[in-house]
């Protein structure tokens, strides 16, 4: 079974290309978590871009369902996490938009990476921020020239959030780039949360 993914051709040219850079980073990688690609084709009107099919929910919904994950689990969802970025670097790809809604989970805890449009090649010049903002690197907004180590900071970030339950800034979302280039992390729930190793919450403190 597949999924396709309808596009109008009227669509804007930001969305486009969008789709376009998706369909051309996945067809460079092939790895058992990150979403195959089967292929983009179009009629008159529409796009149409066709992936493997993955039933199950993506870690946004189940944190918002207020799923709480056991270390055991994190552990396995977190060590394929790793290995489909690994993968991403190791031919020249940043992600740079993962976050929970990216993440779904498949046949009991089997990690597809998805979407991406915000992908690039890691020997290009980038200094323009791409993706979603809670899952930034500070360097990101501090408007230098970062690499793809910023999707490393955004895993620890999903940890964060798979763990406590919670995002790491705690003040008003309008003072957000502020306390992401400050680094303002709430480690307090973190350092709470419970059923959790010391040895877990120093391995996120790490890729923080």
């Amino acid at each position: 079974m597949v999924a396709v993914k309808k596009v109008k051709q009227s669509t804007s040219l930001k969305k486009q290309q969008y789709i376009g850079n998706e369909f051309e980073t996945l067809k460079k990688l092939a790895h058992p978590n990150i979403v195959k690609l089967i292929d983009l084709y179009h009629d008159n009107s529409h796009f149409y871009y066709i992936t493997e099919l993955c039933p199950g929910n993506n870690l946004l919904e189940d944190i918002m369902k207020g799923k709480k994950f056991s270390e055991p689990d994190l552990k396995i969802i977190i060590k394929q996490l790793f290995q489909a970025i690994n993968y991403c670097h190791l031919h020249q790809i940043c992600h740079r938009d993962i976050k929970p809604d990216n993440i779904v989970l498949v046949n009991n805890n089997e990690v597809k990476l998805i979407d991406f449009g915000t992908a690039c090649k890691c020997n290009e010049e980038m200094t323009v921020a791409r993706g979603t903002l809670m899952y930034m690197a500070p360097e990101l907004l501090e408007k230098k020239r970062y690499d793809e180590k910023c999707d490393i900071w955004a895993i620890g970030i999903v940890m964060y959030t798979m763990i406590t339950g919670v995002f790491p800034y705690r003040e008003p979302k309008k003072l957000l780039k502020e306390q992401i280039v400050g680094r303002a992390i709430d480690w307090e729930a973190l350092n709470n949360a419970k059923d959790v190793s010391s040895q877990c919450i120093e391995f996120i403190l790490q890729l923080l």
